[in-house]
């Protein structure tokens, strides 16, 4: 896109976007995003991206919050369906890396490989993704991996593991968006 009128800045990412592009408002002002997963982020808390009255927001300062994590999948992926998986979650905004992680070998007793014969792997088992969580959380990330046909483990334990990463980052996002907000005048 060429820089003219019509280009303004989206607060999540800073891409220039046209203005009216997925559009919001906050408080009396209108925002454009070049994503809906950017409006959503913003809309969740808007002052991680836009300031208060003399005092610029996080993302306006420059703050990033770099997360890796490793996301375990119900069922392995074949090579095809890693690769859709991984250009999938490559597209989203504020995604930084995005690794396999091999599924481990299960063989019963009587399905041992031959002494010298090599082990293939059953698959890929996960993820690792590297990620700015200003602009992208685990949850945005997982309903992505589902959408390209991931599946998580249903188990109690799974369920837990990711519930615990949604509430951390709720809580990191809360104290960054407290910190950043005026003190409150004592009377």
């Amino acid at each position: 896109m060429s820089d003219s009128p019509d280009l303004v800045r989206d607060p999540v990412c800073e891409m220039r976007v046209r203005s009216g592009q997925h559009e919001a408002a906050h408080e009396g002002s209108r925002y454009a995003f070049c994503s809906l997963q950017c409006r959503e982020r913003f809309l969740a808390r808007p002052r991680l991206y836009v300031g208060v009255r003399r005092r610029p927001a996080p993302k306006e300062a420059g703050k990033k919050l770099i997360r890796r994590r490793r996301v375990l999948l119900g069922h392995p992926l074949a090579q095809a369906q890693a690769a859709a998986l991984i250009a999938a979650l490559r597209e989203m905004m504020g995604v930084i890396d995005v690794e396999c992680v091999e599924a481990p070998i299960v063989r019963g007793p009587s399905s041992r490989p031959a002494r010298g014969e090599p082990q293939s792997p059953a698959g890929i088992g996960g993820i690792e993704i590297t990620y700015d969580l200003l602009e992208a959380t685990m949850a945005q990330l997982e309903r992505r991996i589902a959408e390209v046909g991931g599946r998580f483990g249903n188990g109690i334990g799974a369920k837990l593991g990711r519930d615990f990463i949604h509430y951390v980052e709720e809580c990191e996002l809360e104290d960054l968006e407290s910190s950043a907000a005026p003190a409150a005048r004592a009377r």
